[in-house]
């Protein structure tokens, strides 16, 4: 779960930062270089395997959805934003909602994990 999230925080940093035009879409890049990052964190031995809560999986589960909603929804036309709901507009498309999808995760997973020490 963790490789995931870290997969789509550094896919979208190269994404907002990528150097050349690209000859695809930004979405489209977006995807290609989660699963990138994500085959390349799955090879590398930097995450130790720790004890699964049910609470820390739900949590992360939540706002790594969350998170990708609102990134897909940020890449897209405007057009698709007219017929959106107004409480989608508002949950996933400001820029307020944005970076708070985008510090939820980080959050969600620092609280947890700390829930789950205490029970232990």
């Amino acid at each position: 779960m963790i490789k995931i999230l870290f997969s789509v925080y550094i896919a979208l940093l190269l994404t907002k930062i990528f150097p050349f035009p690209a000859p695809i879409s930004p979405l489209a890049l977006f995807v290609v270089l989660v699963i990138v990052v994500f085959l390349f964190l799955s090879q590398a031995k930097i995450f130790k395997k720790t004890k699964r809560f049910f609470s820390r999986e739900i949590a992360l589960s939540i706002s790594i959805v969350g998170l990708l909603c609102a990134i897909v929804l940020s890449f897209s036309e405007i057009s698709l934003f007219d017929k959106l709901p107004g409480q989608v507009q508002q949950i996933f498309i400001s820029p307020y909602s944005l970076f708070a999808w985008l510090s939820l995760p980080l959050v969600a997973l620092t609280l947890v994990k700390k829930i789950g020490k205490d029970k232990e």
